[in-house]
């Protein structure tokens, strides 16, 4: 199993853009095979900021994942507005 964090951030003037561009990638990623789940949420009170929280069966289904035409339509869609670098962060074994 595949546990995934990633942040993005965009211009806060281009959030509610950014945020219509959201829905089919969500749609179509909880679509995909090997998807376990997939959630996203704004960050409270930084409008343009929302983290995802990912889980798939493997690293080939995620790998899959990032070929699919939501999520590379998503990310041509979404370069222009991003501040920062997208974040993504693969999660290891719990702690205890």
């Amino acid at each position: 199993m595949v546990e995934v964090i990633a942040i993005l951030n965009v211009r806060s003037e281009c959030a509610a853009e950014a945020e219509k561009c959201l829905l089919p990638l969500i749609e179509g990623s909880r679509m995909d095979a090997g998807n376990i789940f997939y959630h996203c949420n704004a960050v409270e009170g930084k409008a343009g900021s929302w983290i995802f929280h990912e889980q798939w069966e493997n690293q080939e289904v995620l790998d899959s994942h990032m070929k699919q035409p939501h999520f590379v339509a998503f990310g041509d869609a979404i370069a222009p507005m991003i501040v920062g670098d997208l974040q993504v962060f693969v999660l290891g074994k719990p702690v205890a």
